[in-house]
C-alpha cells in the first residue's frame, strides 16, 4: 500500500495510507506543489478556516489540520473517497474542528452559507478541464462562491488546475493575485477585488 506524507506542522512525517488505484486513479497533488501552497498560506493556520471543496485524497486538508486550522471543511462527492476520508480523519487526535461532507460542491454552498461558515482559505481542485485555455468551469464555481456568503473580505481562493488552462484575471468580485506553475499543474490564487 502506498501512502501520503504530511510535510509540516503537529503531524509532520505522519503517513496517510492511500492507493489511488482503489479510487478511480485519483490525481495526487505533488509534494512540491503542496509545499509551495502552504509556504504561501503559512505554516501556522491557528484561528483560520480552511475549506477543501473537492477533497479527493484529503492530503491538502490533512496539512491544514496539522497546521492547527480551527475549522476544516472537506467535501468529496465520490462516496468511496468520502468513506475513506471519514475513516482517515479518525487517526488524528482532535477531530472536533473537522467537518466532512459528501455532496456536489455547488449544492453544498447554500448549506455552508446557512450555517454561517466562512472560509479564510478556500481550496478548489476539481477534476481537471483539459481544453486548452478554457477556464469556464472554474469561472462557474467562482460565480457560485461569490453568490453565497462563505468568504471574508481578505479570503484567498486557490484553484489547482491544468497548466494549459489560462486563469482569468478577474472573476468578479475576485481578482487574480498570483499564479504558480509546477509542470502540468498550476495554482491560481484569487482575492476579493476591494
Amino acid at each position: 500500500m502506498s501512502s501520503l506524507r504530511i510535510i509540516a506542522g503537529d503531524h509532520k512525517g505522519k503517513k496517510i495510507p492511500f492507493t489511488n488505484q482503489k479510487f478511480n486513479q485519483a490525481r495526487i497533488t505533488s509534494q512540491k506543489l503542496k509545499g509551495a501552497l502552504f509556504s504561501l498560506l503559512g505554516e501556522d493556520l491557528t484561528g483560520k478556516s480552511f475549506f477543501d471543496l473537492y477533497a479527493g485524497s484529503g492530503q491538502i486538508s490533512f496539512e491544514a489540520i496539522s497546521r492547527k486550522a480551527n475549522l476544516i471543511i472537506l467535501n468529496e462527492k465520490d462516496l468511496k473517497r468520502y468513506n475513506y476520508l471519514k475513516k482517515t480523519i479518525s487517526i488524528f487526535p482532535n477531530q472536533s474542528q473537522v467537518k466532512i461532507f459528501n455532496e456536489d460542491c455547488l449544492k453544498l454552498l447554500p448549506f455552508l452559507e446557512k450555517k454561517q461558515f466562512k472560509a479564510d482559505y478556500l481550496f478548489l481542485d476539481p477534476p481537471y478541464q483539459k481544453n486548452r485555455s478554457d477556464f469556464t468551469y472554474y469561472a462557474k464555481i467562482m460565480e457560485r462562491i461569490s453568490f453565497f456568503d462563505i468568504s471574508n473580505n481578505d479570503s484567498l481562493i486557490i484553484i489547482q488546475h491544468d497548466t494549459s488552462n489560462k486563469p482569468l484575471v478577474t472573476l468578479e468580485p475576485f481578482k487574480l493575485f498570483k499564479t504558480k506553475r509546477f509542470g502540468n499543474s498550476s495554482l491560481a490564487i484569487y482575492h476579493k477585488n476591494n
